[in-house]
This record gives structure tokens, C-alpha cells and sequence, in this order.
């Protein structure tokens, strides 16, 4: 009979529930955009959106696949459904390639926008996250972004005709009142993390939306000849920006041996997973590497560490681009020892938690770790403990993984941060 012991330092459903591609659109088709799944708002035909030359912005995923959409003159706006987010805090990231090719004046209009509309309808008029672009008689491009559909303030820094850049932006929900959304306009360099991209280019407050299911495209006078290619919208920024989308992962004993399972939704542009072990979770060490099947839609994946020990043996991936550049997965591990019982309250906590645990003894220690496999804290357990205090005070608002070790077992729980 199989046996199965599962221990997750990151559950799977975390990378499900919390965190996914919600639309990729490379734009790699020719002709009309509503003959290749988007369709029209509204009733307009005038001028339909069709396909032009593809962009390219190095080390971007979207980069050089296929066509882009050409956003010129009035008339025909389209969109484009995705699934539901509606979670109060929760964030959209929409990345995609941008060149405008409009040299002339135009008083400027918005272009862009993701928002709420009934699924099926083709009326769609409740908008958020709005970019927009105009010129001026030297032939400079300003940008702006905002929620309502008001005067925006355009942004001082001048931006250039006919030149590709990177636009990224961050909606995020606010339930309770006036939403925030910011932009990043980046004309070289991928940034591997929000925190790496740096002071956003803009960042304003406003109304917007509680549920957000679609991505709009619109043509309007005063807007200037846009080129839009590589559109990724997602709920993180890895799932947006970088160039692998990881689903899911987890970790198994099959048959007396440990297997490591993922799952992709996007490999483009990328080269290879390294699979890396651990027996402390801090110190890794590469021990295969699994080629990437290159898939645009992603693949399922596996690997079995016939070097099984006694120990508990942690595992994640170094995920590698075509140019070098990687990141690393969360941590998962394995242990042949039944799996021990932890409790957090309050769960999502806000300032201090208590963690309820077997007995400690000596050597017993609680970890924090981020999503993204980093360790925040590591706090030694007093000998005969049962319960141990975790402030989490210091912690950004999301998702932990809390585990416990002790006589050499592991386990793991959820931890949100409100």
C-alpha cells in the first residue's frame, strides 16, 4: 500500500486561493481582437481594434510573442473577462508593453482600464485603474493613471515617441472606502519584486471598485496612437511581471521516497527549474536541474530524491530565465514521522498571536517564512512549553507560513496578516 505523508510549509492552496494569472494575452493571432476572445463594449464598430507588430522589451515574459494590439482613432472599445477578485485588500497587478506612435498634439483620454461588469453582458461602464496618454507639440508623452473618470493630473516626466516601455500597475481594493492604485513606467530592466521596482511613478487614491472581473481596451478622441503588447494580469507581482507563473507546489513521501510535484501556468522566456534541498531550511543545495518544456500555458511537473534520510528534508525551486536572472519558490518538506498538531489564535491576527504546540524540547524552535520562501524570524521554544507568542506586528499585510520543529518532526500552519 502507498504511503503518503504530506507536509507543506507553503499549502498548496495558498498559491490558489491567494495568489494567480488571471489573463495572459500575447496578442499572438492577426486581425480583429473580438475574432480572438475579446469582444466589443457596447455597440460601436467604428474602427475595430486589430492586431500590429509585436514589441520587444528584453527580459520581459511578454516580450516578442506573437502581434499587439493597435489602439488608434475613436470608435470600438473591447474587454475582456477574467475571474472575479473581490476580496477587501486584495491586489490586481496588470503588466504590459507600451509604445506610443503619435507624434502630433492630442489633449489626451484614458486607454486603459480593468473594473467591474456583469459576466455575459456586454455593458461594462464601471471602470477603475484608468491609464491615459497624451502628447504635445514637441512631441513628448505625459501619462496618467486614476480611477474616476474625471481630469487627471498628468505626471511631469517626459516620456518618448516610438519607444517601448514596461507599465505596471497595482489596483488594490478598498471596501471601505477610496481604493488605491499605482504605476510603475520602467523604459529598461524587469524589477524582480515591488520592493525592487522602487517609488512608484504614481500612486493615487480615489473611488473605485469592490470586484474586479474585467480588462478594457478603448479608442477616444484626444488619445494619441498607442501600441499595447504582452498583457498579464494577476494577484501578485511574480504572477504578473516575472516570467514564470508557479501554481502550485508540494512535497510527498511515495513509496518511501520523497517526490517533489509543481504546476505552471506560464514559461515563456524561461529555462530552468533547480531543484535545491535543505535540512535546516536555511542552507540549500542544488540537486537536479529539470528543463522547461517552454510551454506558453504551462506544465505539470515532478521529481523523486532517491537520496531519502531519516531526517526532515526540505525542498523549493530556483525558478531561471532564459538570461540568467531567477527566483526561488516557497519551501516544502518531508518526513516520514506522522505530522504533529499546531493551533494559531487569532487567525488572520493583527498584532500579537499565540501558537499552541506539543511539549518542546530542547531544540525546539518556530519559524516565520514569506510566500516566496524567505525566512522573517526564527524564536527557540522554551523547554516544556506549549503555547509560544509570535508578534506580528512588523509584518506586511498577507499570508506566513508558521513552523514549528521539534524532535526533529515538523509542521506547519497558515498565518494571515490583516
Amino acid at each position: 500500500m502507498k504511503k503518503l505523508f504530506t507536509l507543506l510549509l507553503l499549502a498548496t492552496s495558498c498559491f490558489t486561493a491567494f495568489s494567480q494569472t488571471l489573463l495572459i494575452d500575447d496578442f499572438n493571432y492577426s486581425g480583429k481582437l473580438t475574432d480572438n476572445g475579446w469582444r466589443v463594449t457596447g455597440t460601436s464598430v467604428v474602427e475595430e481594434i486589430s492586431t500590429t507588430t509585436g514589441l520587444t522589451y528584453t527580459n520581459y515574459t511578454g516580450s516578442n510573442i506573437g502581434n499587439a494590439a493597435n489602439i488608434i482613432g475613436t470608435g470600438q472599445d473591447v474587454h475582456r473577462d477574467f475571474d472575479s477578485v473581490k476580496t477587501d485588500g486584495a491586489s490586481i497587478y496588470c503588466s504590459f508593453l507600451l509604445k506610443v506612435t503619435d507624434a502630433t498634439a492630442q489633449t489626451g483620454a484614458y486607454f486603459f482600464h480593468i473594473g467591474n461588469k456583469a459576466v455575459g453582458n456586454t455593458t461594462f461602464g464601471n471602470f477603475c485603474a484608468r491609464m491615459y496618454a497624451k502628447t504635445d507639440a514637441s512631441g513628448n508623452v505625459n501619462f496618467a493613471v486614476l480611477n474616476t473618470n474625471t481630469a487627471p493630473t498628468y505626471g511631469t516626466t517626459n516620456y518618448a515617441i516610438n519607444t517601448t516601455y514596461l507599465i505596471v500597475i497595482k489596483y488594490t481594493i478598498s471596501v471601505g472606502g477610496n481604493d488605491n492604485v499605482k504605476m510603475w513606467i520602467k523604459s529598461t530592466g524587469v524589477p524582480q519584486s515591488e520592493v525592487a521596482a522602487g517609488t512608484p511613478d504614481f500612486d493615487v487614491t480615489d473611488a473605485g471598485q469592490n470586484s474586479v472581473n474585467a480588462i478594457g481596451l478603448r479608442q477616444a478622441s484626444g488619445l494619441p496612437d498607442v501600441v499595447l503588447d504582452g498583457l498579464r494580469i494577476g494577484q501578485s507581482w511574480s504572477e504578473s511581471v516575472l516570467p514564470v507563473t508557479l501554481k502550485s507546489i508540494s512535497a510527498s513521501l511515495i513509496n518511501n521516497q520523497p517526490q517533489i510535484n509543481w504546476e505552471t501556468s506560464n514559461e515563456t522566456n524561461f529555462d530552468y527549474f533547480g531543484v535545491e534541498k535543505s535540512f535546516d531550511a536555511k542552507n540549500f543545495t542544488e540537486i537536479a536541474r529539470v528543463a522547461s518544456t517552454k510551454a506558453s500555458n504551462g506544465s505539470t511537473y515532478q521529481y523523486a530524491d532517491i537520496n531519502k534520510t531519516l531526517a526532515t528534508q526540505f525542498y523549493r525551486l530556483k525558478m531561471v530565465d532564459n538570461d540568467g536572472t531567477f527566483k526561488h519558490s516557497s519551501v516544502v518538506a518531508v518526513n516520514a514521522k506522522p505530522s504533529i498538531s499546531l493551533a494559531l489564535y487569532p487567525n488572520p491576527v493583527t498584532n500579537a498571536i499565540i501558537l499552541s504546540h506539543p511539549k518542546a524540547i530542547a531544540g525546539a524552535a518556530v519559524t516565520i517564512t514569506s510566500i516566496d520562501g524567505k525566512i522573517l524570524s526564527t524564536k527557540n521554544v522554551q523547554i516544556g512549553a506549549t503555547q509560544t507568542s509570535i508578534d506580528a506586528t512588523k509584518f506586511v499585510k498577507g499570508n506566513y507560513v508558521v513552523s514549528f520543529v521539534n524532535d526533529g518532526v515538523a509542521s506547519t500552519t497558515q498565518l494571515v496578516k490583516q
